[in-house]
């Protein structure tokens, strides 16, 4: 069998795409919550209809902690944008039989496919999210034919793909999903 392989260029934009979808994964039991605080927050204020201080106190909160949520990834992400200075890793990948390779230039990452918990696509990106927390990451573009490569990496891990959604564009299928490996 002929390795798959596929590539990234870093760039200020795949580290922001990295961040968020990073962060959505990593908190995507508390985002429900943290949501419906802001919207019980903000309507709290508006049955008030402004007649009081505490009415714009609740809408102010409830705005605030909106834009606090979603602005989390963003200061993560600027922060490793600073970090870098401006000089973006290239990656490139090998996926054979047992693991892939993940190959920096100087140094090279061996990952066996046990060691993913989570595959997560978007219409560009590919993550695929390790036990230890890392996520690694490839332009869906660089392979030769990605929806081989997504199947292939499917198989190995025994995965499915996902899609890398926002919040507020969950299907049904998706809540029937969590639903269930919850029971």
């Amino acid at each position: 069998m002929k390795p798959y392989t596929a590539t990234l260029q870093h760039s200020e934009d795949t580290i922001r795409d990295l961040c968020r979808i990073q962060f959505r994964s990593a908190n995507r039991n508390m985002l429900p919550f943290g949501y419906g605080c802001v919207f019980i927050s903000i309507s709290v204020g508006g049955l008030f209809a402004f007649e009081s201080l505490w009415a714009v106190a609740f809408v102010f909160l409830g705005c605030w902690a909106m834009m606090a949520i979603r602005q989390t990834p963003n200061r993560r992400a600027e922060r490793i944008i600073t970090r870098l200075g401006g000089k973006f890793p290239a990656i490139d990948y090998t996926f054979d039989e047992e693991n892939f390779t993940a190959n920096f230039g100087a140094n090279a990452d061996l990952v066996p496919y046990g060691e993913v918990v989570r595959l997560i696509e978007d219409k560009t990106y590919c993550y695929f999210f390790l036990k230890s927390f890392s996520v690694y990451m490839f332009a869906q573009k660089s392979a030769e034919n990605p929806e081989e490569l997504k199947e292939y990496l499917a198989t190995q891990t025994g995965l499915r793909w996902r899609a890398g959604k926002d919040l507020f564009s969950v299907s049904l299928k998706d809540i029937l999903d969590a639903v269930m490996t919850r029971i």
